[in-house]
């Protein structure tokens, strides 16, 4: 299993190209063209940026779709929805940033729990959005649900929107490996 990370917010100078339809398009035309010439099969599939209205979401299944025509099928195995949200900002009460970043600012992605409600939007709407596909490998693209999940509660909420698979990253960083157990004793 391999993802492809089209939503990296803090690359300077570059947006995701999650966001613009063309690259996306382009990578999965690559992805698939990749594929075609493989004897083994691999899952693929790339990581999404947060998406905050409904154009963008069109995008990415229109993406889908037109990959999945030119190459006879969705290379795309799976969706990791989402990535942190990008120009966040925390500072001290001196208004001193309290987070190194690759420009030195201190600017860079929000995850963890203020993550969450955006993250569980967003697997509802791809999943959603993938089940209303007219093509049959678009709408068997699975969702990795992504953001904020630290407890049962949000594991079940997860997976509750459409996720199959749910990650966890702020929580395991913060508490370690240990993290997993909590989650299913919780």
């Amino acid at each position: 299993m391999m993802e492809i990370n089209l939503s990296c917010p803090n690359i300077a100078g570059k947006s995701p190209p999650a966001y613009d339809e063309q690259a996306l398009a382009s990578y999965i035309k690559a992805i698939g063209s990749v594929k075609a010439g493989r004897t083994q099969s691999i899952f693929v599939g790339i990581k999404t940026p947060p998406y905050t209205y409904s154009e963008q979401f069109k995008r990415l299944v229109s993406a889908l779709e037109l990959g999945s025509s030119l190459l006879g099928n969705n290379p795309i195995s799976f969706i990791t929805a989402t990535n942190t949200l990008g120009s966040c900002l925390v500072v001290n009460e001196l208004g001193n940033s309290v987070l190194s970043s690759s420009i030195g600012e201190g600017i860079g992605g929000m995850a963890g729990d203020a993550l969450h409600p955006i993250a569980l939007g967003n697997v509802k709407t791809i999943r959603r959005i993938l089940d209303a596909s007219r093509v049959e490998s678009v709408r068997a693209t699975q969702i990795i649900g992504v953001g904020g999940v630290k407890d049962k509660a949000g594991f079940t909420r997860m997976s509750n929107v459409g996720a199959s698979i749910v990650g966890v990253g702020t929580a395991l960083g913060r508490e370690g490996v240990g993290i997993f157990e909590m989650i299913i004793q919780d």
